[in-house]
C-alpha cells in the first residue's frame, strides 16, 4: 500500500522481470549442457530432465494465461 494515499501498489513488474530473468538463465544453463555431454554417458550434464523443469512450465502458463486475458474480443 502507498503511504501516505493508501492505495494498492503492484509487485507484478519486478517479480515479471525477475522470473523471467531465471527462466532465461535456466534456458541457457539447458542449451549449454546439451551443447556438452557428458563424455562417458552422452547425457546432458545438467543431471535434470526438461520435463522436471516446473519453471518454465509454470512460466509457459503464465504467458498463455495473459495472452488469453488480453485478446481483443
Amino acid at each position: 500500500m502507498h503511504p501516505e494515499t493508501g492505495e494498492p501498489l503492484s509487485v507484478s513488474p519486478l517479480t515479471w522481470s525477475h522470473a523471467t530473468f531465471i527462466a532465461s538463465t535456466q534456458r541457457i544453463l539447458r542449451r549449454l549442457a546439451a551443447m556438452h555431454p557428458c563424455p562417458t554417458c552422452g547425457h546432458a550434464s545438467s543431471g535434470r530432465m526438461h520435463e522436471e523443469d516446473w519453471l518454465a512450465s509454470l512460466y509457459g502458463k503464465a504467458c498463455a494465461t495473459i495472452r488469453g486475458s488480453s485478446r481483443v474480443r
